[in-house]
């Protein structure tokens, strides 16, 4: 009976953390946490023209939520694999895209003439497509970057180490995409020395919250490691 069950939790150990061939209907908690990734970059593109004041440091309001995302994926694709995680981003760009048409056209539709509120949504909503395009390319890139490294590191350090492996794939993905969407979020709303100053404070200020956010990131991966282990024990015995 122990051979047995050593032998199912070598198999499962070996699935969670090399394989990349297997059927997401095996895994218990893998739907949830895609829809939670997909829930954080549409908070994100919502959030990205508030600029709020973090201490002394202003900031996109999308930074905190954006930040963590990268983690989330790096969560993903410790614990699913790196294949999952890219399949998750060609998706979530598909539902970015639908969820800012859908805003856009809403948005675009006339209103009535009591409803005052039409240029203040417009405001807050009407620029949700033009940072989706920006988001697009520099999450395109440094969201592949992102899993790539994290994935080849895994293999290089044979598994260990998620919190080193999340946080310098994170800090180098987020650097990309911060100058890269940026400048295109907020060419002709600010000057450019504001946006690369904005950027600037916005990439340290991400380094920061991403020593801090990689602790509970790697304790999400260890529970739910733990999690699918237990599950996946169950339906093979």
């Amino acid at each position: 009976m122990a051979i047995a069950y050593r032998d199912v939790k070598d198999k499962i150990l070996k699935n969670l953390s090399y394989k990349e061939e297997y059927s997401p209907r095996s895994f218990k908690y893998m739907r949830l946490m895609s829809l939670i990734y997909v829930t954080l970059l549409l908070a994100a593109t919502v959030t990205a023209y508030k600029v709020v004041i973090i201490g002394p440091v202003p900031e996109p309001g999308s930074t905190l939520i954006y930040t963590f995302s990268f983690f989330w994926a790096n969560v993903i694709a410790e614990v699913y694999g790196a294949s999952i995680s890219r399949k998750l981003i060609v998706e979530s760009i598909i539902c970015g895209y639908i969820f800012a048409i859908l805003l856009t056209i809403v948005n675009l539709l006339p209103s009535p003439d009591y409803w005052n509120y039409k240029d203040v949504y417009n405001q807050v909503l009407g620029h949700v497509l033009r940072f989706t395009n920006a988001g697009v390319i520099g999450y395109l890139i440094s969201a592949f970057l992102n899993v790539y490294l994290i994935d080849k590191w895994k293999h290089t350090m044979h598994g260990k180490k998620f919190w080193l492996r999340s946080l310098l794939a994170s800090s180098i993905s987020e650097g990309v995409a911060t100058f890269i969407a940026g400048f295109i979020t907020f060419f002709g709303m600010m000057p450019s020395a504001k946006i690369a100053l904005l950027m600037s404070s916005a990439l340290i200020f991400k380094l920061i919250y991403g020593f801090i956010a990689v602790w509970p990131a790697s304790f999400v991966a260890y529970l739910l490691k733990k999690k699918e282990m237990e599950y996946q024990k169950k339906i093979h015995s």
